[in-house]
C-alpha cells in the first residue's frame, strides 16, 4: 500500500463523512420542521 493511496482514501473518508454530516444536517432542520407543522396544526384543530 503506497503513500498516495492512503492520502487518496484519506480524503475520500473525509468527503462521505463531510456530506453525511450535510444531508444529516439538513434532515434534522426538516425534521424540526415537520414537527412543529404538524404540532401547530393539531393545536389549531382541537377546538
Amino acid at each position: 500500500m503506497s503513500w498516495t493511496t492512503f492520502v487518496d482514501l484519506h480524503a475520500f473518508g473525509c468527503k462521505i463523512v463531510y456530506m453525511r454530516a450535510k444531508v444529516d444536517r439538513f434532515f434534522q432542520k426538516r425534521a424540526g420542521l415537520f414537527i412543529l407543522v404538524m404540532v401547530t396544526h393539531m393545536y389549531s384543530h382541537s377546538y
